[in-house]
């Protein structure tokens, strides 16, 4: 019992750091917990504790990792967690990509949303998907690829069959203002390979014959227009709406995407895997491992926002050519 009011007590505590207001924390739990204000009222008093549904579905909203409330995470070993659905033949990829991969992030905006996120630190072996949002054909052909690769009889007609529902653009929109807009700070370390192996993973399904010319003009003409917003970042310290972005251009090549995420009252990490799954550990010492790979990163790379306009405008017409030249 004693165990058990101490992790109340602790969830609490959070919860209290999170919301600015106690009537939005009282809200919070009506809106959520299905409980009316008087139990809500009681729960932020600590009268009555949480239920461990209670705490997983507090846990879920706001990205509160349980296992650091408990403090009972396993020495030798950490957590991850990964949304999938355990089926081999997946009918409704689309569905699948909702559940794999925007429902993971609408969860993070929903955090970023309320301001609650303090920073980001990401390196990117490839562009983020999230960056490409706003740019359709580029969205598909990321989906087109994962599918292709992991349920290939999904694919019936090539890039041409694959559409995004409006629901999914709408929701893909609506977390991209949302990060874009929000005021944390953001430290991005790109490679300086992320057009030139899109590009590549571009042609060779042209070359299968899989990418219809017509699709193919407008996949470059989207690629050459996130070339200019990620300059426009770069040129201007951060998006347009607010969220100041360091952006770094690393010397070295390394894999995937790595996000490390820090909000006032817990801390995550993310890797993407298999174009479109995003795998997550909140553990301590993973944390701190990420926190360590991005800064050592620094070291091989060059701050694009200060490394003044012959060297920052070289790498950008560079990339446009090689698009222009190979697309």
């Amino acid at each position: 019992m004693k165990q058990q009011y101490q992790f109340n007590e602790s969830l609490s505590r959070h919860l209290g750091e999170m919301f600015d207001s106690r009537r939005n924390y009282i809200n919070f739990l009506i809106d959520n917990l299905n409980i009316n204000y008087e139990a809500a009222c009681r729960r932020t008093r600590g009268e009555v504790p949480f239920t461990l549904m209670e705490a997983a579905i507090i846990a879920e909203k706001l990205q509160i990792s349980l296992d650091s409330l408990t403090k009972n995470s396993l020495k030798k070993s950490a957590r991850f967690d990964m949304e999938v659905i355990p089926n081999d033949n997946v009918t409704d990829y689309m569905a699948y990509y909702d559940v794999v991969f925007i429902e993971p992030y609408e969860k993070f905006a929903t955090v970023a949303e309320v301001g609650n996120v303090l920073s980001t630190k990401a390196v990117h072996g490839d562009l983020p998907p999230i960056f490409l949002f706003p740019y359709r054909n580029l969205t598909r052909f990321n989906i087109f690829q994962w599918v292709y690769q992991l349920y290939p009889d999904s694919i019936k007609d090539g890039f041409a069959g694959v559409r995004l529902t409006d629901d999914i653009i709408e929701r893909q929109d609506h977390i991209y203002e949302i990060m874009t807009g929000s005021k944390h700070h953001t430290t991005a370390i790109y490679g300086r390979n992320i057009i030139s192996s899109f590009v590549v993973r571009i042609n060779y399904f042209k070359d299968l014959g899989m990418i219809s010319p017509d699709d193919l003009i407008h996949i470059k003409k989207e690629l050459l227009a996130a070339v200019g917003n990620l300059e426009e970042i770069t040129l201007n310290g951060g998006y347009p709406r607010g969220n100041p972005v360091a952006t770094y251009l690393a010397d070295i090549d390394f894999g995937a995407n790595y996000i490390y995420i820090e909000t006032k009252n817990s801390e995550m990490t993310i890797i993407d895997l298999y174009n479109m799954h995003t795998m997550r550990s909140y553990d301590e010492f993973v944390i701190k491992m990420h926190k360590k790979w991005v800064e050592s990163l620094k070291k091989y790379s060059t701050l694009l926002n200060e490394a003044g306009d012959v060297v920052r405008s070289r790498f950008f017409r560079q990339q446009r050519a090689y698009i222009e030249e190979n697309l």
